[in-house]
């Protein structure tokens, strides 16, 4: 995320618990539902799983063929003394964990950063609160990715440390802290962050020194280790923000050069190497700055959008 780009210059001196997919539609996610909910009668879609690769001839298989409707601004959610980052969504789709700048009027890109709970129920969400401490030893969690995990919720997120841990939440509001963080076995004394999973946690996608590595671990497990590089995503520029999504076909990064734009790739195994990644339209892209990506449980695409105006969360329909 951008703390991440931020921390390299200072060193080179330079998220489905108990709602299925009909639920989340009618009840939560941005005001468009019936559209929604006509798609998925069209395409077959309400009766298929995220990772269902449909019959032989109904084209690539799981999230492979991902797209998204043109993106809109997320209402409600702005701070306007404060920084949005790293929007995401709890994998039942129906809370939103959202990382605010810790002093009003501070710097985006310090370390103090306070996570945010907001139910989402359609149009604008509504603000529950704050989430609990993640660890007590540590005030700046952030780059959060929350799944299905043994208490309910399952975190994987960045600390001051600049390491990625896990961290167990109960199911549900105010998401009180299950039990203690984990170190997930990649960390070594660089700069590790900005993980990003499948659905079932055994792929996971990081930042280390700005560029993007991958590594796998068994299903239900922590025990992340071997990541390699992954060369046919990474360049001459830094890559930030990785978002996977839940089958781990599609990856969206941040990379910050000239453009700082979203940059998309895409495989047909997720035990493959991406294809080679492509720039996403100006339709997502502009003269401000794109970060902070997140792909739902359903596909849909959260992302932050900053320009001299502030930084907004924007959200943008799945379809495939």
């Amino acid at each position: 995320m951008c703390l991440l780009v931020a921390a390299l210059v200072a060193l080179s001196g330079c998220g489905r618990v108990g709602y299925g997919l009909d639920e989340r539609v009618a009840d939560g996610g941005p005001d468009d539902a019936p559209a929604r909910d006509a798609a998925a009668d069209a395409s077959g879609a309400a009766d298929a799983g995220p990772l269902d690769a449909g019959p032989p001839d109904a084209g690539p298989p799981g999230f492979y063929a991902l797209d998204w409707d043109p993106p809109s601004e997320v209402p409600g959610v702005d701070a306007l003394d404060r920084c949005n980052r790293d929007p995401v969504l709890t994998p039942d789709e129906r809370f939103m964990f959202l990382t605010r700048a810790g002093t009003a009027g501070g710097n985006c890109y310090a370390m103090d950063p306070v996570n945010h709970t907001f139910e989402w129920a359609g149009g604008a969400p509504t603000e529950l609160g704050r989430l609990p401490d993640l660890d007590p030893t540590s005030n700046a969690e952030h780059n959060l990715h929350p799944i299905v995990g043994p208490t309910g919720v399952r975190l994987f997120v960045t600390t001051q440390d600049w390491d990625v841990w896990a961290i167990d939440l109960d199911a549900a509001p105010p998401f009180d802290v299950a039990g203690p963080p984990v170190d997930v076995g990649i960390n070594t004394g660089l700069i590790e962050a900005d993980a990003t999973t499948t659905s079932d946690g055994s792929r996971l996608v990081f930042v280390r020194d700005a560029e993007l590595y991958e590594t796998t671990a068994t299903p239900g497990t922590l025990d992340f280790g071997g990541p390699v590089a992954r060369a046919e995503l990474n360049s001459t520029a830094q890559e930030s923000d990785p978002a996977l999504s839940p089958d781990g076909r599609v990856i969206v990064f941040t990379r910050t050069g000239a453009s700082n734009d979203l940059w998309i790739a895409r495989r047909l195994d997720p035990a493959d190497p991406f294809e080679p990644p492509e720039r996403m339209s100006d339709v997502f892209n502009t003269t401000g700055y794109e970060s902070d990506a997140f792909i739902t449980a359903s596909g849909d695409l959260l992302y932050i959008r900053e320009t001299p105006a502030g930084s907004r969360v924007h959200f943008a329909r799945a379809r495939m």
